[in-house]
C-alpha cells in the first residue's frame, strides 16, 4: 500500500533539515518496545516475483515464518494480559517461543549489511 505524498514532511532537528516520514494513525502500530511505523505488515506482504527467484525450500521457510509471525500478532493481546494458556495451540506456542528471534531477524540497522546467502541461512536457522 502506497503512502500518500502529503504525509512526507520536512522538520528541523538541531538546526539541520531532515526528511521526516509522517504517517496517518491508521498505518501506525504500537509495539512493546515503543512506537513502530509500519506501512506494510510482514504477515500481509506478498511478492509475486519472489516465487520465481527462490527455491521451494526457501519459499516454504518464508511461509512458515509468516504463519508463525501472523499467529503471534493475532494473539498478542491474549498473550499480553495472560489469557493465553500454553499448550492449547501448538503453533502459537512455537510462535511465542520464536517471536523475539523473529522480531530481531526483521530489524536491521541501516549500517548493517547482509548478503542473500547469509539472510537465507539466518531464516533457516531461525525456524
Amino acid at each position: 500500500m502506497a503512502i500518500p505524498i502529503k504525509y512526507l514532511n520536512k522538520s528541523s532537528i538541531d538546526g539541520l533539515s531532515d526528511p521526516v516520514f509522517k504517517m496517518p494513525f491508521k498505518y501506525q502500530k504500537v509495539r512493546q518496545h515503543g512506537e513502530v511505523l509500519e506501512a506494510h505488515p510482514v504477515e500481509q506482504s506478498i511478492s509475486r516475483a519472489m516465487v520465481n527467484l527462490i527455491d521451494e525450500p526457501h519459499l516454504n521457510q518464508i511461509r512458515k515464518f509468516k504463519v508463525l509471525f501472523a499467529r503471534y500478532q493475532r494473539s498478542r493481546d491474549l498473550i499480553a494480559v495472560g489469557a493465553y494458556v500454553a499448550g492449547s495451540d501448538p503453533v502459537l506456542d512455537q510462535a511465542v517461543a520464536l517471536y523475539p528471534k523473529m522480531e530481531q531477524f526483521l530489524q536491521q540497522p541501516l549500517s548493517e549489511r547482509a548478503d542473500f546467502a547469509s539472510s537465507r541461512d539466518a531464516l533457516f536457522s531461525l525456524i
